[in-house]
Order: C-alpha cells, then sequence, then structure tokens
C-alpha cells in the first residue's frame, strides 16, 4: 500500500499523539527505517473525480462527494470531507490501495510474524446528532454499499477502528470484527463530542512477546493522546471474533441516517508498522 509520505501539517498544529506512538520509529520517509510507514495530510489530494491519491477505492452514492474542504489560503488546507448528499440512506467511502489494489496485512499473531503497528486519524464529525462514522481498518472491498445498516451495524467484515452511530451521535466507540463473528466494542472512547471540533484517534497493536511492551499482547485505544482506561486483551486477540491475520486496509466511512447529511472531515491519517 502506497500513500504520500512526508510530513504533516495537520489541522490547529494538531500532530501526531506521543503516547500512542511511543517506541515506534518516526522516521517516515526514511527506507533505513525498520517500520513501513504512510502518511498523508491530503494537501493536493484531488477530489473523487480525478483520484483520491493513493487511495484506490473510492465508493458513494449519487450525491455523494469528496473533495478537499478548502483552498489557497483557507483555514481548512488539506481536510478532506466525505458528504453522503441530502439523501436517506446515502453513503460515501475511501479505502486505501495502490493502483495494483495492494493492501497491507496489518493484524498477524504468534512469535515473529507478529507485527507492532499504529494508526491515528485526525478527525471532525460536522453532524453529531444522526448518521453512521467509521474510521480504522476493513478488509479489501468493504468500500461498498451497506457497510452500515440502515439501524447502524456493520456488515459482516473483518474491520477494527472507531465508531461513531446514529443513536447515540456524539460519542465515539472502539469497534473489531472477524467475518463470520459478530461485532466487539468497547463503547464511549469520547463522550460528548461537539460537532466541527478535530478529535486525534488512534490504537497500536502490541502482539505478544513485543519488544515494545513485553505484555502479552493487547491493543491500547488513544484519544487526544490520552490512553482509553480499557484494552483489547490477548483473550480478546485469541477469540474468534477478532481478525487476526487478515489482510486489513485504512478504511472511512459515512452513512446518513436521516435527510441531512452525517459528513466527515479528515485533517490527516498516520500509520507505522515493523518490517519483520
Amino acid at each position: 500500500m502506497a500513500l504520500r509520505e512526508h510530513k504533516v501539517a495537520s489541522q490547529a498544529g494538531k500532530g501526531l499523539s506521543p503516547k500512542c506512538w511511543e517506541g515506534i520509529d518516526l522516521g517516515f520517509g526514511s527506507f533505513l527505517s525498520d517500520w513501513n510507514h504512510i502518511m498523508e495530510d491530503f494537501r493536493n489530494a484531488g477530489d473523487e473525480s480525478t483520484g483520491i491519491y493513493g487511495w484506490g477505492l473510492v465508493s458513494g452514492d449519487t450525491g455523494a462527494g469528496i473533495a478537499p474542504k478548502g483552498t489557497g489560503t483557507d483555514a481548512d488546507l488539506g481536510v478532506l470531507s466525505l458528504t453522503p448528499g441530502t439523501t436517506d440512506n446515502n453513503e460515501v467511502y475511501m479505502q486505501g490501495a495502490n493502483a495494483e489494489g495492494a493492501q497491507m496485512e496489518c493484524l498477524e499473531s504468534g512469535g515473529l510474524t507478529g507485527r507492532p503497528f499504529a494508526v491515528e486519524f485526525r478527525v471532525a464529525f460536522p453532524n453529531v446528532t444522526n448518521g453512521n462514522n467509521f474510521v480504522g481498518l476493513a478488509e479489501p472491498g468493504a468500500a461498498a454499499a451497506n457497510f452500515f445498516t440502515d439501524a447502524a451495524a456493520f456488515v459482516d467484515k473483518d474491520l477494527i477502528g472507531f465508531h461513531r452511530a446514529e443513536g447515540d451521535g456524539d460519542d465515539i466507540d472502539f469497534v473489531w470484527n472477524k467475518a463470520g463473528g459478530s461485532v466487539q466494542t468497547i463503547s464511549d472512547i469520547l463522550t460528548g463530542i461537539t460537532a466541527d471540533q478535530f478529535y486525534t484517534l488512534g490504537f497500536r497493536y502490541d502482539p505478544p512477546g513485543s519488544d515494545l511492551t513485553n505484555d502479552t499482547g493487547s491493543i491500547s485505544i488513544y484519544a487526544d493522546n490520552t490512553e482509553f482506561g480499557t484494552k483489547v486483551t490477548s483473550a480478546n486477540l485469541s477469540a474468534a471474533t477478532f481478525p487476526a491475520a487478515q489482510l486489513l486496509s485504512l478504511m472511512l466511512a459515512c452513512k446518513n441516517s436521516s435527510t441531512t447529511a452525517a459528513s466527515l472531515d479528515v485533517d490527516w491519517v498516520a500509520f507505522a508498522q515493523r518490517k519483520y
């Protein structure tokens, strides 16, 4: 998977969260690093009519759109806006892939094949009263109709990340699923979020025996550089509901639950995974 790798210039000067990235080589763009890196701040990203650079799967209903939110000296320069339009149940998605459709195998378990990784998003939700948003990782081809059902549930796909659900629109949950299982949830990572305010959401995977943590394996969850009190535990990682050793790639998703656009604004995305 190949997105542009360059220094993040984020909205309001908010960069990577030190706690989420502790112990990870942040030499973005360096071939000498032991980590594969992706950083995208969406400056000069284009739009869905010309192709978002590096994002191979862009999908949306009639009336939906993906485009930079501002131009020139506008304060929102570098912010990409996903808007489903004003039709109930309209959807819009972006999923990372290069021109060949290659994905990144993010989640692996056991011994030397367990490679730590971290991913972080800086996002804002223009509408916090209805609609559905997801920012995280999902299996290839997940960027398609009805990734969310009409009742805010997910299609049965491999996925892991942050979910803002209709009916609970100003709260953010952390969710994961292995196709054929059932969606697991850690609720209320953030509560009472404010419309149009940017939040930094991230998680890091430390596999069993990781030299970064020396624990039994876990996923730590972060919001605005604060670690959430509940982790995805080693028991969760070994359960049939966890998408271990699955091909996953970056995924941004938005679906209306009324005729008011749900929308999703993305300032930047960062990802790093150890090469071996």
